[in-house]
């Protein structure tokens, strides 16, 4: 018998059935209906029992007579598909080539359970997303060497940043202090001298400065309207984001690790292996791919710098079982930065927290995607491929 549903996750599906608004802003996609599954969006809500506790089936967490043991050698070992209700999420396993890893068509689970340490409420409450499409993802984040392959001077950090506050610049290290006009100008930019040329994903108009150095433009739109269906590169949505990084995890990092229950720690033996954060840093970024990857063969999905998505950041994300969310333009000046960066503790890295940035702050850097199953071109000066052209 299926458990019942959390009546956090009640109230935020009649809250967002209620507020149109919100449902325009967060969402953007197909709602997961009657005419797409058997159930309505709350039944399968309610099949899927999201509100239930961190996976305890993955086989990094090995329990024989006494308490669970960490299998320290291997923290993300858990490419098992799973399926709760009508969710399936597919195989997790790495396919990269050209500094790209595919993510294929499939389902997750958005969000975190009611009992993990730090979770914000409502904007952390758990929703099945399904994805039509697969898409690429960029294995590590854009790097200095990549952008000034393309002819751009390093972008200058925020006037406000402190000293302390250190970005490595080395030509392997990732791109920062980028506003969200300027991540998107890059996506042109990419898509531009990618060989052959890819169309643009943004249309960007009356914009005034340099980029790198504090670009902005007064009108923004989607090429096309629905971004997903762009062949060009872009950024990602944050249903995109999460479903990458978490690579089928249902833990908060995606070791499988547990929050710690401290505010300010370290010493997490599985968060070592794969992320740059307060507790081994040393206050400063770090070359890209230095970590292990998650399962997808992603690096540094978690850590060591922000990363922008193209959605906006709302009080609550999409309240109802989704399928291709986040693809409609929609004006907003606040958007959502995922992953935290070096100087964030555990419970600010979790792989569901959402970090509220105005767009025209320099202060993350980009990690680009493009839809479909065909591999993109090589990346100039790539720390992966470390190619001298684009090529398909």
């Amino acid at each position: 018998m299926s458990p019942p549903v959390s009546p956090h996750l009640l109230w935020a599906a009649t809250l967002g059935c209620t507020l149109g608004l919100v449902l325009s802003i967060g969402c953007g996609g197909q709602r997961a209906d009657a005419s797409a599954e058997p159930a309505s969006a709350i039944a399968q809500a309610r099949n899927l029992g999201l509100h239930s506790r961190v996976r305890p089936d993955f086989p990094n967490l090995e329990c024989q007579d006494g308490p669970c043991v960490q299998d320290n050698t291997a923290p993300l070992r858990h490419n098992t598909p799973w399926s709760e209700g009508g969710c399936t999420h597919p195989r997790i396993e790495p396919n990269c080539q050209n500094g790209w890893c595919l993510v294929p068509a499939g389902c997750f689970i958005m969000g975190s359970p009611e009992d993990e340490f730090a979770r914000s409420f409502p904007e952390e409450y758990q929703v099945p997303v399904w994805f039509t499409r697969p898409f690429h993802i960029q294995q590590h984040m854009f790097t200095y060497g990549e952008w000034m392959a393309l002819g751009l001077d390093p972008p200058a950090p925020e006037p406000v940043v402190p000293d302390s506050f250190e970005a490595c610049r080395e030509p392997s290290c990732p791109l920062a202090f980028l506003n969200l006009f300027e991540a998107w100008m890059l996506a042109n930019l990419v898509s531009e001298t990618h060989s052959p040329p890819l169309p643009h994903c943004y249309g960007l108009s009356d914009c005034h400065g340099e980029i790198g150095k504090g670009a902005v433009c007064k009108s923004v739109h989607h090429t096309p309207s629905n971004l997903l269906d762009c062949s060009g590169f872009r950024l990602p949505t944050e249903y995109e984001w999460e479903y990458a990084a978490r690579a089928g995890t249902r833990a908060p990092f995606y070791t499988n690790e547990p929050t710690p229950r401290c505010s300010l720690c370290s010493g997490l033996p599985l968060l070592d292996l794969v992320a740059w954060y307060g507790g081994n840093s040393e206050g400063r970024s770090h070359p890209v791919a230095q970590k292990l990857p998650n399962q997808w063969g992603l690096f540094d999905t978690i850590g060591n710098w922000f990363e922008w998505t193209n959605s906006c950041f709302n009080t609550i994300h999409c309240p109802y079982p989704v399928v291709d969310p986040g693809g409609a333009y929609v004006p907003c000046e606040r958007h959502v930065g995922r992953g935290g960066d070096f100087s964030f503790w555990p419970s600010n890295l979790r792989v569901a927290r959402r970090q509220d940035i105005l767009l025209n702050t320099r202060s993350a850097g980009v990690r680009l995607v493009r839809t479909g199953a065909q591999t993109p071109g090589r990346l100039l000066n790539s720390p992966t491929t470390m190619e001298s052209a684009v090529k398909d």
